[in-house]
């Protein structure tokens, strides 16, 4: 299946901005090992994040540069484009052409998925020369999936996302990476727990992850907020908070998160 690039393509919107669990402090002030302590962790910065205690599915938080990957459909071929997080970002040359290899490599089960429809694939390009340390990643620049954006016209506002269940599946069956899950069974408040000792990179056994996005897992719930209705999903990083003395502290409910938890 062929592959054309088209820079006149309407892309999707830029990924809405991700809101930290906690609420930003205004009078408290701690000194951690690398920054003042910027959230109060006794409020949630939207207090819908407190009354949702199921249905989380919580994702690895890669340090990369946002991407999105437009494809669309168009009398047997595919036409694509691929942006930053705004449509005036640079991407590297190489990232571009990786991302290209990606694509051609599962283009003939994504003209078919693709139907007559359009989908804006966001994720994250990751690798060295992206970020501090993105070298630890991966030895080239790659890109990994973390949501999907179905266009039923296409404009760029027009459709949904896929819920993360069904998004999983969908990118399954095209055969692209997909960020892994991790902490499946925490709940929101233990998250600071978890985070603040720091756990490793699935990606690579000596790189520490960088924190955590969480959204619900099998249909997406929305809260409202100046003026716009945005999906229940939160953010939490390790730099933002300051570390246990020893490494480990226990949550809520008297279990204890031991510190660099490893999934190599």
């Amino acid at each position: 299946m062929k592959l054309v690039y088209n820079a006149e393509l309407v892309m999707g919107k830029k990924y809405p901005k991700m809101q930290n669990l906690y609420a930003r402090c205004s009078d408290v002030e701690y000194k951690g090992t690398k920054k003042w302590m910027k959230y109060n962790t006794n409020e949630f910065k939207v207090p819908a994040f407190g009354y949702v205690t199921d249905g989380w599915v919580y994702t690895e938080k890669i340090d990369g540069m946002n991407i999105r990957i437009k494809l669309k459909r168009v009398n047997g071929h595919i036409e694509w484009k691929l942006c930053g997080r705004t449509d005036k970002a640079d991407i590297p040359q190489d990232l571009l052409i990786n991302v290209e290899t990606m694509l051609t490599g599962v283009a003939d089960v994504l003209y078919e998925q693709l139907m007559q429809g359009s989908l804006t694939l966001y994720g994250e390009g990751y690798g060295p020369g992206i970020q501090k340390g993105g070298g630890d990643y991966r030895s080239e620049k790659g890109f990994v999936l973390f949501d999907v954006f179905v266009h039923t016209y296409d404009g760029e506002t027009d459709g949904f996302f896929m819920p993360w269940s069904s998004m999983c599946m969908w990118a399954e069956d095209v055969g692209l990476d997909v960020v892994k899950e991790r902490y499946s069974d925490a709940d929101p408040d233990e998250l600071d727990v978890v985070v603040r000792n720091g756990f490793h990179s699935y990606m690579h056994c000596d790189k520490m992850a960088e924190g955590i996005i969480a959204r619900q897992r099998d249909h997406d719930l929305y809260f409202y907020d100046s003026g716009s209705m945005k999906r229940l999903m939160f953010k939490l990083k390790t730099k933002d908070f300051p570390p246990y003395d020893d490494g480990i502290a226990p949550d809520a409910t008297g279990r204890s998160w031991p510190a660099g938890e490893n999934l190599c």
